[in-house]
């Protein structure tokens, strides 16, 4: 069976309302693909487990929504929920990790990975998995747009013309931020030492002011191989500035 799905776990009383803001975005920027959330059609006779595996089997990736709530989530008799079998959300996450499904950790706001002793050790391995955050705007549509990425990552057909080896450097960076700075910062650089090395090519006069003609021709040389190294270098920098304004 062919995957290509998107799998989105939360608890609703924690992180519904970005749940769905994240899936009408990715409705929007990856049309064509299923996304699962929730599971509020059961047939009658139907187990729960077999509605989750039901639609994990045509899912790529899960993606697991961690507000301030979601590890400690109590049930009405005071007991965690994540610690009991008939969670919804462990279940889920249990049935992902069991089928080699990569995991998405999506950290919302201020909320961090939940300790190992927060976890059943069925779903520990979610701790493992490098996870995204989602601020609240105006960082909310970068971060959506780094999700995107993500998951697009997982689904081969649906990388576009961007190279995966740009696209998992990007992600992997924290900082994907200061890329883009020092990309913009760089490429100036190299466009200021290109555009100085041209003009000693095309006119080296201002540059040879009181020297001799050897002199001058040393110098007209040396301006023709700094615009040899300097314009690919600066077309490469501007290819990379604008790959990461487009993510």
């Amino acid at each position: 069976m062919k995957t290509n799905g998107i799998f989105i776990s939360y608890r609703r009383a924690d992180s519904a309302y970005i749940a769905d803001s994240i899936y009408g975005y990715l409705i929007e920027q990856i049309p064509g693909v299923g996304i699962f959330r929730d599971v509020e059609e059961i047939v009658p006779g139907t187990t729960f487990i077999e509605k989750i595996n039901e639609n994990l089997a045509s899912c790529s990736v899960m993606l697991v929504l961690i507000g301030l709530e979601w590890a400690g989530a109590q049930s009405k008799k005071g007991e965690c929920r994540l610690f009991k079998d008939d969670d919804f959300v462990r279940l889920e996450i249990e049935t992902a990790i069991g089928r080699r499904i990569p995991v998405i950790p999506v950290l919302l706001e201020s909320a961090e990975l939940p300790t190992k002793d927060q976890l059943p050790a069925s779903i520990q391995p979610l701790l493992h998995y490098h996870w995204i955050r989602l601020n609240p705007e105006p960082e909310f549509s970068i971060g959506l747009s780094r999700l995107r990425d993500a998951i697009c990552v997982h689904m081969p057909e649906r990388r576009g013309k961007r190279t995966e080896l740009l696209r998992r450097y990007l992600l992997i960076s924290p900082a994907r931020n200061r890329v883009a700075a020092r990309s913009k910062a760089v490429f100036y650089v190299m466009l200021f030492f290109s555009l100085t090395a041209i003009a000693g090519v095309i006119s080296p006069a201002p540059f040879n002011i009181g020297v001799t003609d050897d002199l001058a021709m040393m110098t007209r040389t040396d301006a023709l191989f700094s615009a040899v190294l300097f314009i690919p270098m600066t077309l490469f920098f501007h290819w990379l500035t604008m790959q990461v304004s487009k993510s």
